[in-house]
């Protein structure tokens, strides 16, 4: 935090300017510092600087993708209790911030999504798809086979859609 507050204090009237800056591919410092599961960061920008929190990259990626894909639960209840970032809205690919947690096995954001932000619908059918498909990849296995598990139980609870679970029973790494 120090650093950033120190940058942004040198800046003088430019501060939120700078504060909102962004990269060629329109990301955010607030993104970036939601990514990495900087809350104190996060929270400066947004208090102190009033960082927008509605702005889209180049993909159609919001904060709330960002902070989702990082995994960080701390950060991603601030941002949604605290700030009201929406963690429903879809980037250009039609992926949500949902879709992004499951894409990297943020087991806890996928969890808190699903019970304590997002309606059942449709989407948890994709997520699941998603979570399915991407369970045999190596890097994080185990923690896609956890987001597989939660998909799977949810479906068995709701007697909605099913999620057939093709992991290997044998296989009990958790991390």
């Amino acid at each position: 935090l120090e650093p950033c507050r120190a940058l942004l204090e040198r800046a003088g009237p430019r501060a939120r300017e700078l504060a909102n800056g962004l990269t060629k591919d329109g990301n955010s410092v607030l993104m970036w510092a939601a990514w990495s599961g900087c809350l104190d960061v996060v929270k400066y920008l947004v208090r102190q600087h009033r960082a927008d929190t509605g702005v889209a990259n180049r993909n159609g990626c919001t904060v709330a993708h960002w902070a989702a894909s990082g995994g960080h639960l701390d950060v991603c209840v601030y941002l949604h209790d605290t700030v009201g970032v929406d963690f429903a809205v879809p980037n250009y690919g039609g992926n949500t911030p949902l879709t992004h947690a499951v894409a990297f096995g943020r087991v806890n954001v996928v969890e808190w999504l699903r019970e304590h932000v997002l309606a059942v619908d449709q989407e948890d059918e994709k997520a699941a798809a998603l979570a399915r498909d991407m369970v045999g990849w190596t890097d994080g296995e185990a923690r896609r086979k956890q987001v597989l598990q939660l998909f799977t139980q949810w479906f068995d609870h709701d007697d909605g859609a099913h999620v057939q679970d093709t992991t290997d029973e044998d296989d009990d790494d958790v991390f």
